[in-house]
Parts: C-alpha cells; structure tokens; sequence
C-alpha cells in the first residue's frame, strides 16, 4: 500500500506497525492534556498555586499543540519527516519528564508549553506520513484506522491517569508514564519508519517557503473548504465535551461515575463508525462519506434542539434518554467526518506536511471558536449545548456542500 510520491511500501506487519505507530504520535497530544486532570487539587496544593494558574497550564499546552503543528507541518514538507519526527519526540520525552520534576509552577507553565509543540509535531508529521505511504481510498481506510485508535487512547488517559494516581500518591506518575512511552515510541519510529518524502518532493527552504506554502492552502477553496467543515465539526464536539457534565450532571442528577459512563459509550460509538468507514469507503467515495456523516449529524443536533427546546413549552417532562441518544449520534459521527476531510484536505496539497498542520490545528480551534456561545442560557444548559451542536454541524454542513465541490475531488475517489 503506497502512495505514487512515495518510494516507500508498507504491507501485511509493516503496515500494522505503521498504523499503531502514527496513532500514538497522533494521541500523544490529547493524552498529554487529558492525563493529569483528575490531578489538578493536588497540583495546586503541592505547587502553591492558584486554581487559575493550574488551569493555565492546560492553556499553554493547547497553544503549544496548534503552534507545534503550524510551525514543524512545513518543515518536515522541506528537510524530511523521519528526522525530524524523531527529534520531536524524544523532546516530548524529555519535556514529560521536566513536568513530572517541575518544582514550580512557573517551570510547570515552560515544560508543559514545550511539551504541546512537541505533541503537535507528532499530530502534524503522523498524517503527512498517512497521506505519504497511501492514496485515495487506501489513504481513508489508514487514516480512519489511526484516528479511531487515537480516540481509544485519549479514552483511555484519565482512567490511567486516576489509576497511577491513586496506585502511587502522586500527579507526577502519568508524567513519568507518558516519558517512557514517548522513549519507546521514539525508538520505534527509528526503527520502523524510513524516510516516506523524498528528496525529489521536498520544497524550499525558510519560513518564506513556508509562507508560501500555507497562502497556496489558504488561497485553495476546496481545501479550506475541508479545512474549515473540520473546525465546525468539532465545534460541535467542543459544545458537547464543555456542556454535557452540566446538562445530565446538574440537570439530570447523573453521579460522576454514571457521566464518565456516557463518556466513554459516546466516544466508544465514534470509534466503532471509525473502523466501520474504513470499511465503508472501499465501495463508497469519500466525500459521499462525508456529506452523509454531516448529515446524520446535522438531523441528530437538529432533533436534539428541538426535543431540548419544545418540552418545556409543551409541558412535557425532559428525559434524559433522548437526550443521550441524539448527542451519541452526534459524536458517532466524527468517526465519518473526521478521516475523510482530513484525507481529502491533505490530498488537495504537494505540501501535505503543512495541509496537515492546518487540518489539525483546526480540529484544536474548533474549540476556541465555540467558547464565546457556550452557556448563553445559564439557567438551561441543555439548550445552550444544543443549539450549539445543532447550529455548528449545520454550518459544518453548509461548508462541506458548497466549498469542497469541484471535479476533481468528486471524480478522484
């Protein structure tokens, strides 16, 4: 399985070893934000910090994770992925390391930083490597594989994280974990990744060929197009991760363990459409995929708005099972949306290493770009959490439909 700028092939072990090697580089990043939250009280006893300051930490790291990925996307497009990627990671080691001995706050803040550009490196350089080694629908098929693998990890990462802290007494100890972990991925990589973008491929170098390489992206509008249905996809998902402890928590009398329940159901849904789109897409083009993913999540937030919405004015009692169906399709269905934009929108470029900064980086600013309207109804969370995933898959929708449309990316695959 090989893509034709690739002198590269990967088959049979080969290539499962790519797929587990790519998916962790790809979860480093959210593993990385999620592992120390059940943490954050002791954080701020033992540092003598302040709750904003703890908080801030996290702050820094998602800064350093969209810059990390902006900044070394193009680079590896110029000087190689292998180099470079291994570089990268054994920072990202080093950097868990400094957080697990950090003595301060302040030199938390540095280490957590450097560790983000790091881990957004790895997201970066694993899906130019994916659009490296494979094409059309072969590249759908790997991309939704790693990518569902990575929704597995980040599962995974509080759980481990509240393990090793209630096993060794200390926040430090998934730090410690995610240090080995990169020193053994970093191995791994020297081991089993050859250079995939030959000399042949690469462009200039210097940030004006990086310049250059990013205004071409930004200046192609089937790419944005891609680009920006990414970021509305996952303001959706951000609505529903900020606002959803709120809604079946304070609204709906959940405990704790009961919503990390939910959790994990809806983030196991989108891993299962995942693999099953990776099935999906050997009899079916890509985009098709992806406009029916958008669609079904479009129908589920509009559905789920209006049962949120009309209860109280029909003076129907709210159940929560409705509510969880609609949200679980919703999320689902980034397991469709998420490979196939990305395949198409880094296929769309020579420079896959910065299409796959953007595309990643968007992913992370999908976020950003909600926060200002989540909560405009404090008193009834559930329908600020809907209208924000129903209006954002909507717009994903829109943007899907009329940017992506051209010749070539409906006749390719």
């Amino acid at each position: 399985m090989t893509s034709p700028s690739s002198p590269v092939s990967f088959v049979g072990r080969r290539m499962t070893i790519l797929v587990v090697i790519l998916a962790a580089l790809n979860a480093y990043a959210p593993t990385s934000m999620d592992i120390y939250l059940p943490a954050f009280p002791q954080i701020a006893e033992e540092l003598d910090a302040s709750t904003s300051q703890v908080a801030l930490t996290l702050a820094v790291n998602l800064v350093g994770i969209v810059i990390g990925q902006l900044l070394f996307g193009p680079m590896t497009d110029s000087f190689g992925r292998r180099r470079i990627v291994i570089i990268t990671t054994v920072v990202a080691a080093v950097a868990s390391l400094g957080v697990a001995l950090s003595p301060t706050i302040g030199i938390l803040l540095v280490m957590r930083f450097i560790q983000g550009l790091a881990g957004g490196a790895g997201i970066a350089i694993a899906r130019a490597i994916a659009a490296d080694v494979t094409s059309g629908k072969a590249a759908a098929r790997l991309f939704s594989i790693f990518i569902s693998l990575t929704v597995t990890a980040t599962i995974a990462a509080p759980v481990i994280g509240g393990l090793l802290l209630a096993v060794t007494g200390t926040w430090r100890s998934g730090f410690v974990f995610l240090f080995v972990v990169d020193l053994i991925l970093a191995i791994a990589i020297a081991i089993y990744i050859p250079e995939t973008h030959p000399d042949h491929a690469r462009t200039a170098t210097g940030f004006a060929s990086a310049g250059r390489s990013y205004l071409a992206l930004f200046r192609d509008r089937v790419f944005m197009g891609y680009a920006i249905t990414l970021v509305l996809a996952f303001a959706s998902l951000y609505a529903y991760l900020a606002e959803s402890a709120f809604v079946l928590q304070t609204q709906f009398g959940m405990s704790a363990n009961q919503y990390t329940i939910v959790l994990a159901v809806n983030s196991a849904g989108l891993m299962i459409v995942g693999f099953l789109n990776a099935r999906l897409v050997r009899r079916w083009q890509v985009r098709g995929l992806l406009i029916t993913g958008l669609v079904i999540a479009v129908l589920a937030g509009i559905a789920l708005m209006s049962f949120v919405v009309m209860t109280p004015v029909l003076n129907f009692e709210r159940s929560v099972l409705p509510i969880l169906v609609f949200m679980f399709v919703v999320v689902a269905t980034r397991g469709i949306v998420t490979p196939n934009a990305t395949v198409l929108g880094v296929e769309r470029s020579q420079t896959r290493g910065a299409a796959g900064a953007v595309l990643g980086a968007g992913t992370f600013f999908g976020g950003i770009l909600i926060t200002p309207f989540i909560g405009f109804t404090p008193e009834d969370p559930a329908v600020s959490m809907s209208a924000c995933m129903a209006v954002a898959a909507f717009l994903a929708l829109i943007v899907a439909v009329t940017m992506t449309r051209s010749r070539k990316a409906q006749t390719a695959y």
